[in-house]
């Protein structure tokens, strides 16, 4: 568990779930973008692993939220993440269960 990305001073968004195209974290990070712009002192957070990693990765550096978007990874054991939070975001389209 890595603290070092729950400070006092930030509000602290976290996804999780697996980096595909029906959990569209795409449409996550860029709506985020819009609030880190009104707000600088928030962070995301995504754990997850998946086919759209790179993209994603990508997609940060283009809009410049390389300081505040973290993709982490899979994560066995994310409830001290979820602990940490200010809040939990879910950008899926649909669910399959």
């Amino acid at each position: 568990f890595e603290n070092a990305y729950f400070q006092n001073r930030f509000k602290v968004f976290i996804n999780v779930a697996r980096l595909s195209i029906e959990k569209d974290q795409e449409k996550l990070i860029r709506a985020f973008k819009d609030v880190n712009t009104k707000y600088p002192n928030t962070k995301l957070i995504i754990l997850g692993d998946g086919p759209l990693k790179e993209k994603l990765e990508n997609l940060i550096k283009k809009l410049k939220l390389k300081k505040s978007v973290f993709l982490l990874g899979r994560i066995s054991n994310p409830y001290p993440y979820l602990k940490k939070a200010d809040c939990f975001v879910m950008s899926s389209n649909h669910e399959g269960q």
